[in-house]
């Protein structure tokens, strides 16, 4: 009944003609007009009265397209409203869209509008919540069959563990800094409690406030607006010089009972693979993934995504990994 309302503001796009935060400007662009529109909060069943709450972006030319399936642990209120750690994650829906694709945004269960409660992060339950979200895609009318999974650190990682049951709607996954061996990557970095990650992840992220928000979709429009207007270069110093400030508020938050008790087990009780309740990670069956996929890393960001890049990139096999052009990127 809301849906006129949902898109009564369209949502703005970034440029994708200016100038990128790596240092480089794209020299050629393609576009091919298509717009976008939102199905709101739509429902994709995972159980007998579990289902997932989906924020489906659309072209607004009526048809069938290959979709992209993001599935993450986080709130997804401001997602699509150009504020840097949503943007970055998910992309730009309207950028998708623009190009011929469905862009759906899954959250997890337990998290916001999704029903059910959720075990302790990337476990089996998200594993084949996210399997049967890719089979409802596959079988919407917008769909043409075709579903891909992209995405940014959590949405990255999942799209790996679905990789492994080979899903048969599934073509291809692009994954940006991924962490394969949760244990390592993940909890002890380098062999070392990842106390300044975790607590930023879960006070960011996982307090009873980001729970409970709702942002109207016409809202994150209309945010998208000032956020990839030409005012986003001002924006953006004021907000990198407030980083600090920004971080430390977040690390002063309390998350969730669930997730304290999570933490307590990583940081204090499971020093050891046999105790700790974070499930392993793909990284010893990584060989399994038969999927065409694209990993990226920034070589310069040396942080715990960096060697599930690599681990994934040196442990897949198949034809494509034996051609030393391939090797060389």
């Amino acid at each position: 009944m809301t849906a006129w309302l949902d898109n009564l503001i369209p949502l703005k796009a970034p440029r994708l003609d200016e100038h990128q935060l790596a240092g480089w400007r794209p020299k050629t662009v393609a576009m091919q007009g298509l717009g976008c529109r939102l199905l709101a909060d739509q429902r994709a069943p995972v159980d007998n009265s579990v289902s997932l709450s989906a924020d489906v972006y659309l072209p607004k030319q009526p048809g069938r397209y290959p979709a992209i399936v993001q599935f993450a642990a986080y709130s997804r209120e401001l997602h699509s409203a150009g504020i840097p750690t949503g943007s970055n994650e998910i992309g730009a829906p309207s950028v998708s869209t623009d190009r011929g694709y469905a862009q759906v945004v899954l959250t997890r269960r337990g998290m916001g509008r999704s029903d059910g409660e959720a075990g302790v992060f990337l476990n089996s339950q998200d594993v084949d919540d996210h399997e049967r979200c890719i089979a409802w895609a596959a079988v919407q009318p917008w769909c043409d069959g075709n579903v891909v999974l992209f995405g940014t650190s959590y949405y990255g990682c999942a799209p790996l563990l679905v990789a492994l049951r080979h899903p048969p709607a599934l073509k291809a996954i692009f994954c940006n800094e991924v962490s394969t061996d949760y244990f390592r990557h993940l909890i002890e970095f380098g062999g070392v409690f990842g106390l300044y990650f975790i607590n930023l992840w879960m006070g960011a992220n996982f307090t009873e406030k980001m729970y409970r928000l709702r942002v109207p979709p016409v809202v994150r429009a209309l945010i998208s607006h000032i956020t990839n207007s030409p005012l986003k270069p001002i924006w953006q110093r004021m907000v990198m010089k407030r980083m600090d400030a920004i971080y430390r508020s977040f690390m002063s938050k309390t998350p969730i009972k669930p997730a304290r008790e999570w933490y307590a087990n990583w940081m204090i009780d499971g020093k050891t693979r046999e105790r700790n309740v974070m499930p392993p990670g793909p990284s010893a069956e990584l060989g399994k993934i038969e999927v065409p996929f694209v990993v990226a890393q920034n070589l310069g960001y040396f942080n715990m995504h960096q060697f599930g890049c690599y681990d994934l990139f040196e442990k897949v096999g198949g034809p494509q990994m034996d051609d030393p052009r391939t090797a060389a990127l």
